[in-house]
């Protein structure tokens, strides 16, 4: 299991140093990360939130300011989306570029397809539960709060603080099974949603979770992916460890969405592939071959 997590690392190891030296012959001096994002000595910071405003209905994401830097998403963050821009840097051409996240994932994007805008109210409400992740000055931290009909704070837990990274390393998920479920640095939590109170912790899944990369089964069992590994990891409803796949294969890698498509079938969603296809890899994933029931 680990062996396969190493190879998948060689890979894409081999997969950075070709792409670096691509880029380094169109981006002169410019320093270049295939599988991180570019942050050079001449971007200067910023603090202002942006609405995606682009005639062509949405901006593409890039890993460096400019449009000779790689996409790291194969799609474009559409129209209406509000970012956070932290960063600037100006571009080859002359245009500047500001340096935001989305889902998860940090990087660059052309100003000029963006507004000015008001910061929004970042929060998930889930049955009188709401998480919100709060990121200032390179921190982040999330709160969650639970509230009474009445809109009164019943209970409210804090987590720690970390410096933000290339993905989020506090996410919140869902109501289940009587908790309120979060990922706090690759740990993940279950909160009594009664009270607020730590139920039980599994830090063995040590991933970054996604808004889309999790399900739960009849049973009440987690099954949760983490974008940089690992593929799989399934824990029950009292948080034991029931499995983990650091990686099915090194065809395909970072893994975004998981849908339960029956009680045997999971499917799951890979953005990564070795042959760079477009819209990534579904492979399906019989549940009844992976020793847990």
């Amino acid at each position: 299991m680990r062996d396969n997590g190493n190879r998948r690392c060689r890979l894409r190891q081999t997969v950075v140093a070709a792409v670096c030296a691509f880029m380094f012959l169109l981006a002169g001096n410019r320093t270049v990360f295939a599988n991180d994002y570019w942050m050079g000595d001449s971007a200067w910071s910023a603090e202002y939130y942006v609405v995606v405003s682009a005639p062509d209905g949405g901006v593409n994401f890039r890993r460096g300011p400019g449009v000779e830097y790689d996409r790291l998403i194969s799609y474009m963050i559409p129209n209406g989306v509000i970012l956070h821009v932290t960063k600037e840097a100006t571009a080859s051409n002359g245009n500047n570029w500001g340096f935001t996240e989305y889902e998860g994932m940090q990087g660059w994007i052309a100003l000029t397809q963006v507004s000015v805008t008001d910061p929004p109210v970042q929060e998930i409400r889930q049955e009188g539960i709401t998480f919100e992740r709060v990121v200032s000055g390179g921190k982040e931290h999330g709160i969650v709060t639970c509230h009474d009909a009445g809109g009164n704070v019943c209970w409210q837990y804090v987590t720690a603080s970390y410096d933000c990274a290339q993905c989020e390393r506090v996410t919140g998920l869902t109501v289940q099974n009587g908790y309120y479920y979060l990922v706090e640095d690759g740990t993940i939590l279950a909160l009594d949603e009664t009270n607020g109170q730590i139920v039980w912790k599994n830090s063995e899944y040590a991933g970054a979770a996604l808004e889309k990369g999790y399900v739960f089964d009849d049973a009440g069992n987690l099954y949760i992916c983490g974008y940089m590994g690992p593929d799989l990891f399934v824990a029950d409803s009292g948080g034991k460890s029931l499995y983990r796949k650091d990686s099915f294969s090194e065809k395909f890698y970072w893994p975004y969405e998981l849908v339960l498509k029956d009680s045997d079938t999971l499917s799951m969603h890979f953005e990564g592939t070795q042959d760079f296809r477009e819209g990534g890899q579904w492979i399906n994933v019989d549940l009844n071959k992976l020793g847990i029931r």
